[in-house]
């Protein structure tokens, strides 16, 4: 649950369909940390069912009565750590750039040779 301005909104699970929407509004759940303020605007308001614009302006609100967005925050990344398809594709991701490195090694290896 997140409460913002006193209201309270389901934390909803990060899964293909919400990294969709995610990145529709311009956010790269890989490279959240680029724009962590426009990842939570555009998390909460798939949250509450509201567009960006409304969404900030809620979040601006609630901070300047007083709020913080360590709830809302800590639902992002509890429910992005969480995420069996980011994990998912955070593996593949890892396992190409692996794949990579060892094609450009061994590339290297045979110019030296």
């Amino acid at each position: 649950m997140i409460k913002i301005n006193g209201k309270e909104y389901n934390d909803l699970e990060i899964d293909f369909n919400m990294v969709c929407e995610l990145n529709a509004m311009g956010v790269d759940v890989f490279k959240y940390n680029k724009s962590p303020l426009s990842a939570l605007r555009a998390y909460f308001a798939i949250c509450a069912g509201l567009d960006e614009q409304t969404a900030g302006e809620e979040i601006e609100a609630h901070i300047l009565g007083g709020g913080d967005i360590s709830e809302l925050s800590g639902a992002f990344v509890k429910h992005l750590t969480e995420s069996g398809f980011f994990k998912a594709m955070t593996a593949k991701a890892e396992m190409a750039a692996q794949k990579r490195s060892k094609a450009k090694a061994d590339a290297d290896e045979a110019k030296a040779e």
